[in-house]
């Protein structure tokens, strides 16, 4: 009984030598093809890092003091059951400034910081500055046509849309503060600087600023696959508001309701959708056509 204990146990011992030995060849093989890669993968690497990070200030008084100072902010992020004076201090803050905050696990925090001292909040900054649906209507005589994001959260479509909109030489982009992407630095990056030319409109209510673009003369164009218009049969030679919805979900209901005509684009392969940015920018320029 000991003799077949004592193989076994050598028999798993060489098993776990054999184990360790190829872990050990896979990580030197893993290594060796990083070390040819050469600089330009640790670079990469480094500058994905820094484009993360470079969204975001955290710790008490940073957040506190930018809130104070008016910087724009996409949110701030609270760890989860964080409750002292100063925090409070801060949710009031944001309250008061309209910014949304959300509460995220500490875990989540330490990633977003890349660190553990970040005092429990963190303020996810805008590199540019919002304008508000008052601003446009008061001082803009440009601001007749405004392409409007719904449920659109793909930091690539925002970027490529803004980007459609400045080359067709309109000046409007809005989005919703909530369960919508929100400019960082990769949309900066995708729409290759048209968003320093292009003004994102940031509202709390799609719906309710619909309601508002109707009394202010706007008519409401909804980009649908369930519409029933050609999108070539819409008017947008007045003022005009182009609403685009999610690849998967397209526009909400709440919002469809508010829009006076319900497009499509015909599609006619086997696919039975296009890409948000793609059915935009041929909406963008069928207005520039008309116009």
């Amino acid at each position: 009984m000991r003799k077949i204990k004592r193989k076994v146990k050598n028999r798993n011992q060489q098993g776990e030598r054999k184990f360790t030995k190829r872990t050990e060849r896979k990580l030197a093989e893993k290594n060796a093809s990083a070390s040819h890669r050469g600089e330009r993968g640790s670079t990469m690497s480094s500058r994905a890092s820094v484009e993360r990070n470079d969204d975001y200030i955290y710790g008490i008084n940073p957040v506190k003091e930018a809130l104070r100072a008016g910087r724009q902010m996409n949110a701030i992020l609270i760890v989860t059951g964080s409750n002292n004076k100063q925090i409070h201090e801060i949710i009031e803050l944001a309250k008061e400034r309209k910014v949304p905050i959300k509460e995220v696990p500490q875990s989540k925090l330490n990633i977003v910081c890349d660190t553990k001292n970040h005092q429990n909040v963190a303020a996810y900054v805008s590199p540019v500055a919002y304008y508000s649906l008052e601003q446009v209507l008061k001082d803009d005589k440009h601001g007749d046509f405004i392409v409007a994001l719904d449920g659109i959260t793909d930091v690539h479509n925002l970027g490529a849309i803004m980007r459609t909109i400045e080359a067709a030489g309109f000046k409007y982009v809005m989005i919703p503060e909530r369960r919508s992407v929100q400019v960082n630095s990769t949309v900066a990056k995708t729409s290759a600087g048209a968003i320093e030319f292009v003004r994102t409109i940031r509202v709390s209510s799609l719906g309710n600023t619909i309601k508002e673009l109707k009394k202010n003369g706007y008519w409401v164009v909804g980009a649908d696959v369930s519409g029933k218009m050609d999108y070539v049969q819409a008017d947008y030679k007045g003022k005009t508001l182009l609403v685009i919805g999610s690849e998967d979900k397209g526009i909400s209901p709440s919002v469809l309701k508010h829009c006076d005509f319900n497009v499509k684009i015909p599609m006619n392969g086997r696919i039975n959708s296009l890409n948000a940015s793609i059915s935009a920018s041929i909406l963008i320029y069928e207005a520039l056509r008309q116009r």
